[in-house]
């Protein structure tokens, strides 16, 4: 009896840390180091689809709340969106601020080859389209090529995207202010798309 309840017990407690890791780094990340069942510093190149968003004028917003009233309509937010992208089977590769960066690729489930475009659009439509509370969301997309992987040391590390893809999504995520615009995309994304869109040209 008591090596069933051991046995029990270290499993509840092995699916509450894969449960964990899921909840913050993501599930390709748990699955790999379930399959590995090590830790390591490395990485892959992969085309993928980045997405970045940004709620507009979230900077003015936050001076005239409190602080936890930013943190629980902020929370709202994040949950609408997150559940937009992983709707289209994308993730969420992290939290920047009131930010968010969606990453879409092959890997994902579900996931037809090379669609991976037309589902990075189609989830930002969506999240442009529909405000959530008092915030409106701005989207900068951009499909290339990425190193995909573990960063940083032996005592911290993040699992993330590296490479101009990344930067130009966020950089054309950034233009929509100057441009008067709610998404935006490159042209390398809409030709993966294969003119599945009707887009207009700036």
């Amino acid at each position: 009896g008591g090596v069933v309840y051991r046995f029990a017990t270290a499993e509840r407690r092995s699916s509450f840390f894969r449960g964990a890791v899921a909840l913050f780094v993501g599930k390709q990340v748990a699955t790999s180091l379930d399959q590995a069942e090590r830790i390591g510093l490395t990485g892959k190149r992969q085309t993928v689809t980045i997405l970045f968003t940004d709620i507009r004028g979230f900077t003015a917003f936050c001076e005239s709340k409190d602080p936890a009233v930013v943190v629980d309509l902020l929370n709202d937010y994040m949950t609408v969106m997150t559940k937009t992208i992983v709707k289209y089977h994308g993730h969420v590769n992290k939290f920047i601020g009131d930010g968010i960066l969606g990453v879409f690729s092959d890997d994902d489930e579900g996931a037809q080859p090379g669609d991976h475009a037309w589902r990075a659009v189609t989830a930002a439509t969506e999240m442009v389209a529909s405000p959530v509370g008092d915030f409106k969301t701005g989207a900068g997309i951009h499909s290339g090529e990425v190193v995909i992987g573990n960063v940083g040391s032996s005592d911290k590390m993040e699992f993330t995207v590296l490479g101009d893809t990344v930067n130009l999504a966020s950089r054309l995520e950034s233009l929509n202010k100057e441009q008067k615009t709610k998404l935006l995309m490159s042209a390398e994304t809409l030709e993966m798309c294969g003119g599945k869109i009707d887009t207009v040209y700036i």
